[in-house]
């Protein structure tokens, strides 16, 4: 295990690099505040990878990272929260698990399967409708110099369109293969606050016990 992990490291200081141009598409106007969500949170910025192929996937403040780097396949969750308690008010915690190596080979084979990559963003979709009430998935992908990044707003709620039923599928199979909500037990079980929000207006406050 401590080899492995040596080697992830190797790999990861191997793979940054500070170049990258916007690929078609991309919602570049969103660009600033998903870089600012990476930062509070601790997600690597993918735009900056030099591996073969790298894609997040991320909503409410939960980002599921993969990597490609010639045989090697490997990634992460990264789950956080902000505390609402008023001792601690805007608080950030998170923890993060490492994914199995079989989790991402089935995650890069879910991405060619769904060939999520080509979905425009909701934007560029005619008929595509937005809300105050949702939650907003958004895609980065970087290959070469490449970097993609697509904002996709509550697809469930799109009425059969077929690029949102795409991503509604990805979204659930995506979740099955890592065991989305045993993952956040773990991290539920953890959290010291009493009240807490994941972001796009899903709040929770506990009774006290």
């Amino acid at each position: 295990m401590i080899k492995y992990i040596l080697l992830l490291l190797s790999v990861y200081s191997y793979c940054q690099k500070r170049e990258f141009t916007f690929a078609p598409g991309s919602d570049t106007l969103s660009y600033h505040y998903i870089k600012k969500d990476n930062l509070k949170y601790g997600n690597d910025p993918i735009e900056n990878d030099n591996g073969d192929y790298s894609f997040r996937f991320s909503y409410n403040y939960t980002a599921i990272t993969v990597y490609k780097l010639g045989s090697l396949s490997f990634g992460d969750i990264r789950i956080g929260i902000f505390g609402l308690d008023e001792v601690a008010p805007d608080d950030t915690i998170t923890m993060t698990f490492s994914l199995k190596p079989h989790q991402a080979i089935a995650i890069l084979k879910l991405i060619q399967e769904t060939n999520i990559d080509s979905i425009p963003d909701d934007e560029k979709v005619p008929g595509w409708q937005h809300g105050y009430d949702g939650i907003t998935y958004s895609i980065e992908s970087k290959h070469n110099s490449s970097y993609s990044l697509k904002n996709y707003w509550t697809p469930r709620a799109q009425r059969d369109l077929p690029e949102a039923i795409i991503v509604e599928e990805f979204k659930t199979r995506i979740r099955q293969i890592i065991g989305m909500e045993a993952l956040y037990q773990t991290f539920e079980k953890l959290i010291p606050f009493r009240s807490y929000s994941y972001g796009d207006g899903i709040l929770i406050s506990r009774a006290y016990t």
